[in-house]
């Protein structure tokens, strides 16, 4: 019922918001005062009214969809205008991602996120590598759409180059002005992170080229040493340094370094009032983990809330990292091994599915060392 009502929410909001956007722009660019464009909304009658709303609501939620998309699509382009090449592309929670020669279709979703490009940089030293036209790309397709729908609504009106003009404006503020949205900063904020940071450009060029490889098939452990991390972030409120932290710890537990996978957590892990919420979760859960491999079940289980094992539960269908932990959970804190068993023989045969080839393989590796011969 909740559901349902919240949906109904959605829908009549979105009308409103729309009447109210077509209402706006047609007073600002019109010779119509807002008296007369009142009046006239009034005079047809109710079931007009009523269709009108529901094809708006239906152009509102295409027109959304269609700047995200491009969106998306200018940082692909203004990426392989720079030398990037493509590696994955995500809308929602469908992904279309390059295996050898061929482009896939599967599933995936980051909290948060709408959309997300993923390429790999050139094979240049990172400070080589240009950045900018990169990170821009987004904000300037949806500037450019934008532009070009609202030349068109002038020209010949209608609503769907209206709401294609408003959202790309929207797209291009809400991207391009340097913010953080929950915890995440945008291209603007990025853009300035990459121009303040040294540190920031090596953690996105490094971190884009060891996905790469990850969702090719490459475990971490199978990368060059000198591609990771070799320090602490310098501030861990920057989303680059911190994703790029979360794959040395990667590597780590990939050789089964558990002690200073241990120690690099705990000490990051004092910084959590700085760590944006869903590294936060991260962090928690791989900690758990690790003190369940070493042994320091007290503390494994403390950590065990079940705010935390709802969030593995969420995202254990996209992600075998989050179905290594539950496995981990089952054996060590629950006490069942045909749980675990069968969370392994899950992940064995989703093995295709998962996004991270390079990531299913150590997590298929570190449950099989987990469970009891014979279990």
């Amino acid at each position: 019922m909740k559901g349902l009502i919240k949906l109904v929410g959605v829908f009549l909001l979105g009308i409103a918001v729309g009447c109210i956007g077509i209402w706006l722009v047609i007073w600002l660019f019109s010779d119509k005062s807002m008296a007369e464009i009142m009046e006239k909304a009034q005079s047809r009658d109710i079931l007009t009214i009523l269709r009108d709303m529901v094809v708006n609501l239906v152009l509102i939620f295409i027109t959304l969809y269609m700047q995200i998309l491009l969106h998306e699509g200018g940082h692909w382009l203004f990426g392989r205008l720079s030398g990037y090449r493509l590696v994955s592309f995500r809308i929602l929670q469908f992904t279309i991602i390059r295996e050898g020669t061929k482009l896939r279709i599967k599933r995936f979703d980051i909290a948060g996120t709408g959309g997300q490009c993923l390429l790999s940089p050139p094979d240049r030293p990172a400070e080589d590598v240009p950045v900018f036209w990169y990170n821009a790309g987004g904000v300037l397709m949806n500037l450019m759409t934008g532009a070009v729908a609202f030349a068109l609504w002038m020209q010949y009106g209608g609503n769907l180059w209206l709401f294609l003009a408003l959202f790309g404006l929207f797209f291009a503020l809400a991207n391009g002005i340097p913010m953080k949205i929950s915890g995440i900063g945008n291209d603007g904020y990025n853009q300035l992170l990459l121009r303040r940071n040294p540190q920031s450009r090596v953690a996105l060029i490094m971190g884009l080229r060891i996905n790469a490889h990850i969702q090719a098939g490459s475990r971490p452990k199978e990368l060059p040493a000198a591609w990771f991390m070799d320090k602490e972030p310098t501030d861990y409120t920057d989303t680059l340094q911190v994703g790029y932290w979360f794959m040395t710890l990667s590597r780590l537990q990939d050789n089964r370094e558990w002690d200073a996978a241990y120690t690099l957590l705990t000490r990051a892990l004092a910084h959590r009032q700085e760590i944006i919420g869903i590294y936060v979760k991260e962090m928690d859960a791989e900690l758990l983990y690790t003190a369940l491999i070493l042994g320091r079940i007290e503390e494994a289980t403390r950590i065990c809330t079940d705010e935390l094992k709802q969030y593995l539960q969420q995202y254990s269908k996209y992600s075998s990292a989050k179905q290594r932990q539950l496995a981990g959970i089952a054996l060590y804190i629950e006490k069942d091994r045909n749980k675990a068993r069968s969370i392994y023989e899950e992940v064995l045969a989703k093995q295709p599915e998962y996004l991270m080839q390079g990531e299913v393989r150590m997590d298929i590796a570190l449950i099989h060392d987990m469970l009891p011969t014979g279990a």
